[in-house]
């Protein structure tokens, strides 16, 4: 059975040891999306997010609100598209990917200017938190472009798949003078075969078998007798601690 081990806590680890990559991490309380009701705004169908369950047993979510930037209430559809996969028991995985281009091309900063920023911080933190506690193997198709948020939706996730011709991996809010919290790695742009070189990619292949990849890391780690739910999110929790610091 494949371990699930996310490469982010040796990065953290190794910082010193690549010259590319540098930071710390800081934790938060918990909160689950659930905690996050919908506004009025909010329709009952997900608006930029697809949801489809194959036959084999997956769940794919499918980020296509054109860059897939990243702002509370789009937050509020991923949270409620993970609700709807942890519903269904016959789901045995999660594979999230993004449409076109990009991946995630991290936040809306031109919505953020005028949004309520402590509560959107809030909601991202629990939002890369929810994924790193999703009680099924998880499994990020990196399609395209995945910067700042993107990349950090990623690596929440336990492995990472991304096409190996198109696409940059990186965490660049340094580079566009936007102060993110400690917790966050700086990382500047990278392809998939030298994310997959430096091991934050598990697997990097053509557009063409980015699914197939991806169904094949969550087989592994499920193994023939599968995983139990609640097992596995308890498991996640006691591997990577969500913590409060006043940092």
């Amino acid at each position: 059975m494949l371990t699930l081990v996310r490469p982010i806590t040796p990065y953290i680890i190794s910082v010193h040891l690549v010259t590319r990559i540098t930071g710390m991490v800081q934790c938060e309380g918990l909160r689950k999306g659930s905690q996050y009701p919908f506004s009025a705004d909010d329709t009952s169908v997900m608006m930029g997010v697809d949801l489809k369950f194959t036959d084999d047993g997956f769940a794919i979510l499918t980020m296509n609100n054109g860059e897939n930037r990243i702002s509370t209430p789009y937050i509020r559809q991923l949270q409620k598209a993970l609700d709807e996969v942890e519903r269904n028991d016959n789901c045995k995985a999660l594979l999230t990917t993004g449409e076109g281009k990009f991946f995630c091309n991290g936040i809306d900063l031109e919505w953020l200017k005028t949004a309520n920023k402590e509560q959107f911080f809030q909601a991202i933190q629990d939002l890369y938190w929810r994924f790193m506690y999703f009680s099924l193997p998880t499994v990020a198709m990196i399609n395209g472009h995945a910067f700042g948020a993107g990349a950090n939706i990623a690596l929440a996730h336990d492995y990472r798949v991304m096409r190996n011709d198109r696409g940059w991996f990186s965490l660049n809010e340094v580079r566009i003078n936007v102060q993110v919290k400690p917790e966050t790695i700086q990382l500047i742009r990278i392809t998939g075969p030298e994310a997959k070189d430096l091991g934050i990619v598990d697997v990097t292949t053509d557009i063409s078998s980015l699914e197939k990849s991806a169904k094949n890391l969550a087989n592994l780690a499920l193994g023939p007798t599968g995983i139990d739910r609640d097992m596995l999110q308890k498991m996640k929790q006691d591997i990577y601690p969500r913590i409060t610091s006043n940092l």
